[in-house]
């Protein structure tokens, strides 16, 4: 059974009438402060190993999908519909990605809208040439997450009609 959704999280079992409108909200962790030194500077207190993500996700839909095994603590993989981008500059030809891409999702621009060619091996994304101004990128990344917190699954029943909306809280395990 397939579902209606493009995010690949098997864990979760979307299926037909638990995988439509899937709303995603992919955002980074907290990592430090900003605070002022005695002269004035401005200064971030957070560290490189604390850029981690938080995933929520979230649907209204006929039945729920299998949630019943996703206690908090679990650890799970998912290629979640959301995007990251990032750019090659002017002349550049390698961009290095900050996480693995999902095979196949990486996708290019130039700054006419135009696909540019491209190589992926790991995290390495190589222009096939110099990039001609800048060459912007997106790509489905690979994320190892924990689920966070107790999931939701809320039921109504109207003139006959059930439906089911639900929530899953996860956050990238990191290091």
């Amino acid at each position: 059974m397939s579902t209606p959704s493009s995010i690949l999280f098997p864990a979760l079992g979307l299926g037909e009438g638990s995988g439509l409108a899937v709303r995603e909200s992919l955002r980074p962790i907290e990592n430090g402060q900003r605070r002022r030194t005695i002269n004035g500077r401005l200064r971030h207190t957070g560290r490189p190993e604390f850029n981690l993500y938080e995933l929520e996700i979230s649907s209204d839909d006929v039945q729920p999908p299998a949630l019943s095994r996703l206690w908090a603590g679990t650890i799970v993989t998912i290629v979640p519909v959301s995007e990251l981008g990032d750019y090659v500059g002017n002349g550049g030809t390698t961009v290095t990605l900050v996480r693995d891409p999902h095979p196949g999702s990486v996708r290019t621009r130039d700054s006419q809208g135009l696909p540019v060619p491209l190589s992926v091996v790991g995290r390495v994304v190589t222009l096939a040439k110099p990039a001609d101004g800048l060459v912007r990128l997106h790509y489905r990344p690979v994320l190892t997450l924990m689920v966070t917190e107790a999931w939701t699954q809320d039921e109504a029943e109207t003139g006959g009609a059930a439906s089911t909306s639900w929530s899953i809280s996860l956050a990238e395990v990191g290091g």
